[in-house]
């Protein structure tokens, strides 16, 4: 349905390893996920999210078990270059409790790269699906803040205002680190190659809320007028910590910031 960004499609159908799918084009066009700069090779590494409203039927064989599934919420991306960021950190959430349980999908990411001249740059962004409507906070658009732990907590805070569609965002994703603790994964690095470098789970306990933004003449700021989504929740988050935070998860330290 989905991708980053207002563009969609009605129905996408696919046969055979090869196949072919036959996708209606008469919606905008998918964005980039990190903005058109992003595509140049000096900005590694590339991320697209490429499916993040999508909804998906099929079947996925485990363990010698196979699960069947039709219509069910979906995401997809891609990562490509060299090496991963030096720390980063990832949510994503499609899977909430009603009334937002078929309507309401959410991605955020952010970390600390490496840029041209030795320097580095910390960055992140959080976009939101919502009844067929994007709300994107980045750097471009508003100004957005993080509070994210080696392993626990991923808190976020987008603002768009500039544009027609002026919002505030707020994210909340807890894993207790006894119960949920995480499943260390393989990522590439810039020396040794493919290594344990960070770590994820997709049982994370989320919460998320979205508000329509005013521009107020008397206080001179932007304020809250409208709430279009109130507390929704889930308990199926996906989140993720990587480099230095993965390295930092036994110190209990974490990463905050923000750009405004």
């Amino acid at each position: 349905r989905s991708g980053w960004g207002d563009c969609s499609v009605d129905k996408a159908n696919t046969n055979g390893k090869k196949g072919k799918a036959n996708v209606n084009k008469n919606h905008n066009r998918q964005r980039s996920t990190a903005g058109w700069l992003a595509s140049f090779p000096v900005f590694e590494p590339h991320w697209q999210v490429t499916m993040a409203d999508a909804r998906a039927s099929g079947t996925i064989q485990w363990k010698n078990k196979t699960y069947t599934f039709e219509d069910q919420p979906f995401y997809a991306e891609k990562n490509w270059g060299g090496a991963f960021p030096f720390s980063w950190y990832w949510a994503q959430c499609n899977a909430f409790e009603a009334p937002y349980n078929n309507n309401l999908a959410f991605t955020a990411g952010g970390g600390l790269r490496e840029i041209p001249f030795g320097k580095t740059e910390e960055l992140g962004m959080i976009g939101i699906h919502y009844n067929n409507t994007f709300y994107e906070a980045v750097p471009w658009t508003g100004d957005f803040e993080w509070n994210v732990s080696s392993w626990g907590t991923w808190e976020f805070t987008g603002r768009c205002t500039s544009g027609t569609r002026l919002f505030e965002a707020e994210m909340r994703a807890v894993c207790n680190p006894k119960e949920v603790p995480g499943v260390d994964l393989r990522a590439p690095t810039k020396f040794d190659g493919l290594v344990y470098f960070c770590r994820d789970s997709l049982l994370a306990d989320v919460e998320l809320s979205l508000w329509e933004l005013q521009f107020d003449d008397k206080m001179k700021e932007y304020v809250r007028v409208g709430c279009i989504v109130d507390k929704a929740r889930s308990r199926h988050g996906g989140v993720e910590v990587g480099g230095d935070l993965w390295k930092q998860r036994t110190n209990n330290e974490g990463n905050s910031g923000g750009w405004k």
